[in-house]
């Protein structure tokens, strides 16, 4: 990825950024509470983001391509289907973190289960063979 194309996806993603700091910083400083101005955010935002680009890897590097060809042409059914492709992701991981919770879970419940059995078991055992013998 070149410079430019970095600049132009550091940029679009400062000023959002920005313009969601502002309305931020107005109404925070309406209730009194002091940030920072945002111009002394925007340097801030502007490096941060031009390190992450450059030092992501190539596969990251190829999203934020598509992602700035996106807003580039401004196109609302392409906005749709970027959204809706990101829910699809989102929920598949989602769902597949809770799957494999539920299954330690389960698993871990089933373990304790069968070692109470077991443990009751061998105690009736015990005390059996207690009886028997004497």
């Amino acid at each position: 990825m070149d410079i430019l194309n970095q600049f132009d996806i550091t940029r679009i993603i400062t000023d959002y950024l920005l313009q969601a700091y502002a309305i931020c910083y107005k109404h925070l400083q309406q209730a009194n509470i002091h940030l920072p101005p945002p111009d002394r955010i925007v340097p801030t935002l502007f490096s941060f983001f031009s390190f992450v680009i450059a030092n992501a890897p190539s596969s990251v590097q190829h999203i934020f391509t598509a992602i700035q060809q996106v807003f580039q042409t401004s196109d609302i059914p392409t906005f749709f289907i970027l959204l809706l492709l990101l829910y699809v992701v989102f929920h598949t991981i989602l769902g597949s973190l809770r799957w494999v919770s539920r299954l330690l879970y389960g698993f871990v419940k089933f373990s304790l289960i069968v070692t109470t059995v077991i443990t009751i078991v061998y105690a009736v055992q015990q005390f059996l063979a207690v009886n028997s013998s004497s």
